[in-house]
This record gives structure tokens, sequence and C-alpha cells, in this order.
């Protein structure tokens, strides 16, 4: 997996944003562990943490629901070529 950032690239392996994939998972970790998922529903983007919980959501853009987590002291990362 490669860490998705949304400012300048430092660290290696990463994933500039504009070339996320929005249709492959998205995978959220804290404190270095798994905790979640950004899924999209209705058109709308949510951290899910598992079975119908959601950390926090619903935004209508991808950058903005990654932009929230990182404040709130998340990773995300995509298992992209």
């Amino acid at each position: 997996m490669k860490k998705i950032l949304l400012g300048p690239v430092k660290l290696v392996p990463t994933i500039p944003f504009p070339q996320v994939n929005q249709g492959a998972p998205i995978f959220a970790k804290k404190d270095g562990r798994l905790a979640g998922m950004l899924v999209q529903e209705d058109g709308r983007w949510i951290l899910r943490i598992g079975g119908s919980f959601g950390a926090y959501g619903y935004y209508t853009s991808l950058r903005a629901v990654i932009e929230t987590g990182e404040r709130e002291g998340y990773e995300f990362f995509q298992d992209i070529e």
C-alpha cells in the first residue's frame, strides 16, 4: 500500500492526491493500525470503521473527507501500482 498525501510528496512510497483512484479501496490507519476504509455512499464519502459504524462523514468530496481524517489523526493508504 502507498500512503495518500494531500500536500507535497515527502515519503516513499506515496501517491499525490490527483493520482488517487477513487474506484479502488482507500484504507485508513490510526496509531499505525488499520482502522477502517473510506467508502462512497449515495455520492458522499464517509470513513467506515466497522460494520455500520462511521468515524465521520458524509462529505461531497474525497479531498474533504481525507482532510478531516488527517486532522483526527488518520493516515490514508491505497494499494495501486
